[in-house]
C-alpha cells in the first residue's frame, strides 16, 4: 500500500473562477479521450495515482506524488501537449492545492459548492464519471479510491441534510432547477434555443452541462445563431421552420427582442399534434414575454417566464445562506476524517517498527542473560522470555493507544516524533535493504 510518508496528494486545474472560457475549452478532456489521457499521464515517475475531472466549467487533474513539484509541471506540460498547444502559455491559469486543501477541494467540487451555479446537481455525475476512467484505466489506487468514495459520501450528506442542491439562485439555474421538476431534467431531451441573447445562451450553458439529447438554435439572423451552434455542438434552425421544431422539442428557451409573442396558443396547438402526450416545457426569458400567457394553459405544457424563475430566485437568496453555511460544516468534517486515514498510514509501518526494534533489543538482553547463568531448564528459560515479552506489550500499549489517537487531531507530527526518537527510520532502510538481499 501506497503510504502518506512518502507520497503527497496533489490537485492542478483550472476552473471558471480561474481562467476564462475561451481558455478551458482548448483543455477539455472528453470522456471519449479519458482513458487514454490517463494512461499517458501515469507514465511518469512522479505520478503515482492519478485521475482527470474535465467539466464545462473545469479541467483538474488529482494526483499522488513523491515530488509535487515535479508532478504538477510533469501534468501541465502533458495537457499542453496532450491538445498540441505550448504549456507555457496556459500555465499562469493554474491552480495547485496539497494535501487537505487538495481533499476539500475534491469534497466542495463534487458537493457542488464550488460550481458556477452553486448546487447544481450534474457535477456529482461527472466526477463519478472520471473515476470509472480512473479505475478503467488502472490509474487509481487505495488513496484516490478512499478519497472519491468519501467525495461521494459527503455529496450525499450535502444533498440530504441540506436544501442547497434544491435552491437555485441565478435566472439561468432557476430555469435549469424548472426543468428538472417539469421534465426530470434536461438529460437526453431535445432543446430549441429561440434567439441568441446573452440571457439565453446563459441558460443554454446550464442545460448543456446536463448532457440533453440534442441543442438547436433558431434565429433570425443566422451568423449569430451559427456562433452559438459551434460553441454547444448544436444545429441551426430556419426561422421559417419555428412551429415544426417546437413539435419536435422537449425544452423551448425563448429570449428574442420582440416587441410582442412570437409563440402563440394556435401555434403550440398545431406543435403538439402528434407527440402522444410528450410533455414540453417553454421557457420564456424575454422581456416583454415571447410567448403569450394562454399558452400556459394548454395541457402538456409547462410555461416558466422571467417572473416564474425570478420568483424562485427570490425565495432561495437567504435560504441558500443557511445551506451553504451548513454544507461547508460538513465539507470540513469529512475532510477531517479522511485525513485522519491518511495520516495513519504512517502509523500502522511506525507501530510495528517499534514492536520490532523493542523485541529485538528484548531478544539480546535475554541471550545475554541467559548465556551468565547456568543450569536453567527449559521452563526457567520459557518464563524469562515470557517476561520480557510481557514488559514490552506494558511498555508500547500506551504509546500505541497515545498515536492512533493522537493522529486524528495533529497529523503525523507525532509519528515522525516518535520514528525519530527511537530511530525508526534507519530500522526502515535496513529492512528494505534485507529485502532487496
Amino acid at each position: 500500500m501506497t503510504t502518506k510518508r512518502n507520497m503527497t496528494l496533489f490537485l492542478v486545474g483550472v476552473s471558471h473562477k480561474s481562467a476564462p472560457v475561451d481558455v478551458r475549452e482548448k483543455m477539455g478532456i472528453g470522456q471519449e479521450s479519458a482513458e487514454r489521457f490517463l494512461k499517458g499521464l501515469a507514465t511518469s515517475p512522479d505520478i503515482d495515482e492519478c485521475l482527470v475531472l474535465s467539466t464545462c466549467n473545469r479541467v483538474e487533474i488529482l494526483g499522488l506524488s513523491p515530488d509535487v513539484s515535479a508532478a504538477v509541471t510533469h501534468a501541465i506540460s502533458y495537457l499542453g501537449l496532450f491538445h498540441g498547444r505550448d504549456p507555457s502559455a496556459m500555465k499562469n491559469y493554474f491552480y495547485i492545492k496539497e494535501d487537505r486543501d487538495a481533499v476539500r477541494h475534491v469534497l466542495r467540487v463534487s458537493s457542488s459548492l464550488d460550481s458556477m451555479v452553486v448546487g447544481e446537481p450534474q457535477i456529482l455525475g461527472q466526477v463519478k464519471d472520471s473515476y470509472r476512467a480512473a479505475t478503467a484505466s488502472d490509474t487509481s489506487g487505495p488513496v484516490l479510491n478512499r478519497l472519491l468514495h468519501r467525495a461521494f459520501f459527503t455529496a450525499k450528506r450535502v444533498k440530504n441534510e441540506t436544501g442547497i442542491a434544491s435552491r437555485p439562485v441565478s435566472i439561468s439555474s432557476a430555469a435549469l432547477w424548472l426543468c428538472e421538476e417539469s421534465l426530470g431534467g434536461p438529460s437526453g431531451k431535445s432543446i430549441l434555443m429561440i434567439g441568441a441573447g446573452e440571457m439565453g445562451e446563459e441558460t443554454l450553458k446550464q442545460l448543456a452541462c446536463a448532457q440533453p439529447g440534442e441543442i438547436r438554435i433558431a434565429n433570425r439572423t443566422r451568423e449569430t445563431a451559427q456562433r452559438l451552434c459551434e460553441r454547444f455542438v448544436g444545429k441551426y434552425v430556419v426561422w421559417e421552420d419555428l412551429a415544426q421544431a417546437i413539435g419536435s422539442a422537449d425544452i423551448v428557451i425563448s429570449c428574442t427582442g420582440s416587441e410582442r409573442p412570437i409563440i402563440t396558443s394556435p401555434m403550440i396547438a398545431r406543435a403538439l399534434n402528434g407527440r402522444n402526450g410528450r410533455p414540453l416545457a417553454i421557457i420564456d426569458i424575454a422581456v416583454p414575454r415571447d410567448v403569450d400567457e394562454n399558452v400556459g394553459d394548454i395541457a402538456g405544457v409547462s410555461l416558466y417566464n422571467i417572473d416564474s424563475l425570478n420568483a424562485v430566485v427570490r425565495k432561495n437568496i437567504t435560504e441558500r445562506e443557511s445551506d451553504a453555511v451548513r454544507s461547508e460544516r460538513i465539507v470540513e468534517e469529512e475532510t477531517a476524517k479522511f485525513m485522519g486515514w491518511l495520516d495513519s498510514l504512517d502509523l500502522v509501518p511506525t507501530i510495528v517498527l517499534l514492536r520490532k526494534k523493542l523485541k529485538l533489543i528484548g531478544d539480546e538482553e535475554v541471550r545475554k542473560t541467559l548465556a551468565s547463568w547456568e543450569g536453567l531448564g527449559d521452563d526457567e528459560i520459557r518464563r524469562v522470555r515470557l517476561l520480557v515479552n510481557a514488559i514490552i506489550n506494558k511498555v508500547l500499549h500506551d504509546p500505541t493507544v497515545y498515536l492512533k489517537r493522537d493522529v486524528q487531531t495533529t497529523g503525523s507530527s507525532t509519528v515522525e516524533l516518535i520514528r525519530g526518537l527511537f530511530g525508526l527510520d534507519g530500522e526502515d532502510a535496513d529492512d528494505q535493504d534485507r529485502d532487496k538481499g
